[in-house]
């Protein structure tokens, strides 16, 4: 199909609607002959094809720290008011989707949907929090300080308790009878829809349930019990708010997910505080690097309008000298400016006390001070637009300087990191000297944004009370538009690859029609026709055995990878990791000036099964203690899973369709089918089943999931088996405590560790041979549907009958549209086909619509479900104020 060659992806998801349109009309033939049993499984063919045009979702997770401006970005990205920049609390709490809205409805232009958590969690959840507010039965002394634990925790029940006293608390049972409390009970497990037909009214609906008022010291004091009827906030039982609006950028399939904060608000400052290298840490850089998103981040420098002209002319190098004198000019004007003010007001005040003036003179007093006003008008307006440029040339400058220093830092990290796990990995074999990999060509491909949101939204019209932002005199300064741009271009891969894989499925299934309906005219005897059948079933026995024996070699070959890179090398990174736990184990319970963590801050971690993100960051036990395992292994799982395997499967993909191609031509080199009126065009059917071969971007996308999901499970045998310990060190209390859980701890692990981290072995070996079985099962159904539909147009082929012998209307229907269908998609070429903004065709047929049923985790999918292979993950941006 010509369509599918183009590079054009209005021209390529035109066609699309054009072939959704063709597939509909045929489809509805098909239906009209119901009855027939081969025809119901030709409709069934259509509507399988039709769901492969399903537009698939690009996930974008942007990360940041509270107050660096991710709210008012995404707004900003997304022309759209929809994220709430005034509750923090609950924003960052928990995961914020944000979709493309496909409702047509005027009243749900603005839809969300809050989904609460399961009594079940929130019953464990008050468990935690009761567990960090009492002590022995009494609320700790600590809880009316809202900077440790107990006073975190009691902020918390009262946010949904607002009537909740230190007394009333203490008559509750247990965490399960409050959960119970008529004030939540109803909430548990919901989910609450809001809709609006504009910004405003659907703000003020979500803010119900996501925002978090700052009710003051005096509340957590409170002696008596206040009335129930105080309003509860709904923040800290929320799981998910998913939201959906009209937006450009979200129409070409992106998913936005707003993400916690990854740092506190200092870290992510300055790009002399090598921001783009420690920003993520550096078992977040490895987390990419095992994910293998490590070349999918953007950085997003935000609030560049928040700048300090004097430090930043210091900065600014061959501008300086500029600056300096502009900067000299704005001074020496309101001197200027600050003397006729002051002449102007001596003036006023002669003619004031002066009563003997004659009106003459009184006149030219009056002329004099409206002039002098009007000069010191004229120089505060040139002395507002010079500022207004000496800031834009600060402003272009820091972030001329700020996009190549991010650049280098970010590569500047990954080959520290490399070069860490290349030493680990053989010492003795480790050149610091020699480059793994090219980091100027990873410094050159990190995309880096310095964005303005403030500058966009007041300069779009979006912020009427708000006053001008000066540095800024047109929209493509604040780099919002190039933002919005860049954020379309990362769909462009899956929906180029989305739209190709449809017209090679509709190209098949209309050639597989047509054999069915066209007329041979030739009369083949019944002797011949027999030879050929039993010629056909003996040549697809054959390139059965051939493709199935590829298949065979190609997955010996991958599995043969797996256990070289990474099988034979698991036994040593778990022995790695047992021996490195004792010392992990004791640098918890350091002093806190050596690094070491406060008996609050441990007891909270135990508490919460190793796991705690307090006010001093996020710290997880398990994750320490298996870290040096990932870190033996992770420059080879990056090397497998983004390299060899891919790269194996291509090749098999290339074998499969080159040993079909020989097939055709033994096919083709007999008489019968050289003489067909069908051999152009099956010629052209089975050059389509070698793209579908050749294609193995699913098989791929199997790979790169199974990855990140194999990653995950490193944790899990360790957080089992340091639970025990935390559920001890938890009933802990009295004198002498934490030195009781030191000395437990350490003696947990001594005594456990080997085996946790055999454990974590076993679980990765199973994890990566799953992955192989699901791939050999997934690359035979492959071919296997392949040889059935060359079974089928073969078989069509060389009977000469086809299955709407009997049904004339539906034969003549079909006939008629698969011979518009060429002149459909040439319409597309000749640009004849409107184009909406997002770059469908809004005819003919109905529009691409963006799958919807795999929605996971901050509905990016749904927390705590797996994502499915049609959902793209790899796009990390990281906001740095």
């Amino acid at each position: 199909m010509l369509l599918a060659q183009q590079e054009n992806l209005d021209d390529l998801e035109s066609g699309a609607n054009a072939g959704l349109g063709l597939l509909s009309e045929i489809k509805k033939t098909l239906d009209q002959a119901s009855d027939n049993a081969e025809v119901v499984r030709w409709a069934n063919l259509v509507s399988k094809v039709q769901k492969i045009a399903s537009q698939k979702r690009t996930v974008q997770g942007v990360l940041g720290s509270t107050g660096s401006g991710k709210s008012s970005l995404i707004n900003a990205v997304l022309d759209n008011d929809v994220v709430p920049t005034n509750c923090m609390r609950a924003c960052t709490a928990v995961v914020t989707e944000i979709s493309y809205n496909e409702a047509t409805d005027p009243e749900k232009q603005y839809r969300a949907e809050v989904e609460f958590i399961s009594n079940e969690a929130w019953t464990c959840e008050l468990e935690i929090l009761l567990q960090d507010l009492l002590s022995e039965g009494h609320l700790s002394h600590e809880y009316k300080n809202r900077e440790s634990e107990a006073g975190v925790a009691w902020a918390k029940i009262q946010a949904v308790y607002p009537w909740m006293t230190k007394e009333a608390l203490l008559e509750y049972k247990s965490a399960k009878e409050l959960a119970g409390d008529d004030t939540v009970r109803h909430h548990l497990g919901s989910v609450k829809e809001i809709e609006a037909h504009n910004s405003a009214e659907f703000s003020k609906k979500l803010q119900k349930y996501v925002d978090s008022k700052d009710k003051g010291p005096s509340r957590d004091m409170r002696a008596t019990q206040s009335p129930r009827s105080e309003t509860a906030e709904h923040w800290p039982l929320i799981k998910a708010v998913r939201i959906f609006c009209k937006s450009r950028v979200l129409e070409s399939g992106i998913t936005l997910v707003d993400l916690p904060g990854v740092a506190d608000s200092n870290a992510a400052r300055a790009v002399d505080d090598k921001a783009a290298q420690d920003i993520m840490g550096a078992s977040f850089n490895r987390q990419l690097q095992l994910d293998g998103n490590l070349s999918n981040v953007t950085f997003i420098c935000s609030k560049t309008d928040d700048i300090l002209i004097t430090e930043a002319i210091k900065n600014l190098g061959a501008q300086a000298a500029e600056a300096d004198d502009v900067n000299t000019q704005i001074k020496a004007m309101g001197e200027q400016a600050k003397e006729k003010e002051l002449d102007a007001s001596t003036k006023l005040e002669t003619l004031q006390v002066s009563k003997k003036e004659s009106k003459a003179e009184e006149k030219k007093t009056s002329k004099e001070v409206k002039k002098l006003r009007k000069e010191v008008a004229i120089i505060k307006a040139d002395i507002k637009a010079k500022k207004s440029s000496l800031l834009q040339m600060c402003i272009s400058s820091r972030n001329s300087y700020s996009r190549p220093a991010i650049q280098a830092q970010f590569a500047r990290g990954l080959k520290l990191l490399d070069h860490e796990m290349a030493e680990r990995e053989n010492a003795e074999l480790f050149d610091p000297s020699r480059d793994l990999r090219n980091y100027d060509e990873v410094a050159d491909q990190l995309s880096v944004f310095c964005v303005s949101a403030r500058a966009y939204l007041k300069m779009s019209g979006k912020l009427e009370k708000d006053d001008h932002l000066p540095g800024f005199t047109d929209v493509q300064q604040s780099e919002i538009p190039q933002l919005q741009a860049h954020a379309i271009r990362l769909t462009t891969s899956t929906r180029l690859t989305t739209c190709r894989r449809f017209f090679t499925a509709v190209e098949q299934l209309l050639n597989s029609l047509m054999l069915q309906v066209i007329v041979d005219d030739r009369s083949t005897v019944p002797e011949v026709k027999r030879q050929e059948f039993a010629y056909l079933e003996l040549a697809l026995e054959a390139l059965t055995k051939e493709l199935i024996g590829l298949v065979k070699d190609s997955m010996n070959e991958c599995r043969i990878l797996v256990e070289h890179s990474l099988l034979r090398k698991l036994p040593d990174a778990a022995r790695l990791a047992s021996a490195k736990a004792i010392s992990t184990v004791r640098s918890w319970s350091l002093a806190k000036a050596d690094g070491g963590l406060a008996y609050q801050t441990f007891k909270a971690i135990c508490i919460r099964k190793g796991q705690f993100k307090g006010l001093a960051g996020f710290k997880d036990f398990n994750g320490e203690l298996v870290q040096p395992m990932k870190n033996r292994l992770g420059s080879r799982w990056e090397r497998t899973f983004k390299g060899s395997l891919p790269a194996k499967i291509d090749l098999l993909g290339q074998y499969l369709s080159e040993r079909l191609g020989v097939f055709h031509a033994k096919m083709t080199s007999r008489q019968h089918q050289s003489q067909s009126s069908t051999a152009a065009l099956m010629d052209r059917q089975i050059n389509s089943f070698q793209e579908s071969l050749r294609d193995m971007s699913g098989l791929k996308s199997i790979v790169k999931q199974s990855g990140k999901e194999i990653n995950e499970q490193f944790d899990l045998p360790i957080a089992e088996g340091m639970t025990p310990a935390y559920v001890w060190a938890t009933a802990q209390s009295g004198t002498g405590v934490y030195e009781r859980l030191r000395h437990f701890m350490l003696a947990h692990i001594e005594e456990h560790g080997a085996a946790m981290f055999d454990a974590a072995e076993k679980t990765v070996v199973k994890g990566l041979t799953s992955m192989l079985d699901v791939l050999d099962g997934e690359v035979h159904a492959k071919i296997q549907e392949v040889l059935e539909q060359v079974e089928r147009d073969y078989t069509a082929l060389i009977a000469s009958r086809n299955l709407f012998e009997a049904l004339a209307k539906a034969r003549d229907e079909i006939r008629f549209l698969l011979a518009t269908a060429d002149e459909r998609f040439a319409t597309i070429l000749r640009k004849d086909a409107p184009v909406s903004p997002a770059g469908l065709a809004t005819e003919p047929g109905p529009a691409m619509k963006t799958e919807d049923a795999d929605v996971d985790g901050c509905a990016v999918p749904p927390v705590g479900q797996d994502s499915s292979p049609g959902i793209r993950r790899d796009f990390l941006a990281l906001v740095l104020d």
